[in-house]
């Protein structure tokens, strides 16, 4: 295990920047080529999924505060980055063996920032769903400028734990490729045990325990809860920190072991 070898194959994928922003870029434009709307498809049925859930989950999730849509809609747009981020790092690394095999980077956390770039913008245009949602709630909803900065904090964060998680994932999936169709069943599963249609006390208990132990429920609540102006934020931030360095050291980890490995797995 060389943790050295680790920790600079995540620094000069840093300055490997001109690749991974082109090439994300590319990656969205590539699945709507010819399509007159493009990446905005993607956004437009994550925001009829979003009224219809939302409409339909309504009377049994209102909040007293009547804010159920805005809070189905922040969890499921963050959640569309989380899922979409894990289930693209159990592949990223295959789908990249040809410039993997030519040694072209000389290490492999470049295709991870290349996936998470991609996701990241991804997410800013499902983000104009946002304002869309406000304006059907009411604009008395409308989060501070310390609700919103708050937000972006926490959406930085995820960012940084997907970087890393993504890192864990992408080793494990070339490593045994099995566990590529058990992640992404276990990421749908999640889907109903994260406290994004329901919330965390309306399934009583059980919820709450959940939620609780549930770090998709922690992320998604760094981010949603400032713009809601509800929740425990401090008890989410205490779980993300502890469970991120987590993350992070096993993501040096899994890397330092298997950077002079994984030509050999692909």
């Amino acid at each position: 295990m060389n943790m050295k070898d680790a920790i600079r194959d995540v620094i000069d994928g840093t300055k490997q920047y001109e690749f991974w922003v082109t090439f994300g870029k590319n990656d969205i434009k590539s699945r709507h080529r010819r399509s007159v709307l493009g990446q905005w498809w993607i956004t437009l049925s994550v925001a009829v999924f979003i009224f219809a859930i939302g409409g339909l989950y309504r009377g049994a999730f209102e909040h007293e505060n009547g804010n159920y849509l805005l809070y189905f809609s922040v969890g499921y747009i963050v959640w569309q980055f989380i899922s979409a981020t894990v289930n693209g790092s159990s592949q990223i690394l295959n789908k990249s063996e040809a410039f993997i095999r030519q040694n072209f980077f000389g290490g492999y956390s470049v295709y991870l920032y290349r996936l998470v770039y991609r996701e990241v913008l991804v997410f800013a245009h499902h983000s104009v769903i946002f304002p869309i949602v406000l304006l059907i709630v009411g604009w008395e909803h409308v989060p501070s400028v310390i609700g919103l900065l708050l937000a972006l904090l926490g959406m930085s964060w995820v960012i940084l734990t997907a970087f890393f998680g993504g890192i864990i994932v992408s080793i494990v999936a070339v490593r045994w490729p099995d566990f590529v169709p058990i992640i992404q069943n276990l990421v749908r599963l999640a889907f109903f045990a994260t406290p994004i249609i329901w919330r965390e006390g309306s399934l009583g208990a059980t919820g709450l325990f959940v939620s609780k132990i549930n770090p998709f429920a922690h992320y998604i609540a760094i981010v949603r809860d400032p713009l809601l102006a509800e929740g425990s934020l401090l008890n989410s931030w205490a779980y993300v920190l502890v469970f991120t360095s987590m993350v992070i050291g096993l993501a040096f980890m899994a890397l330092g072991y298997a950077k002079r490995k994984l030509i050999f797995w692909l």
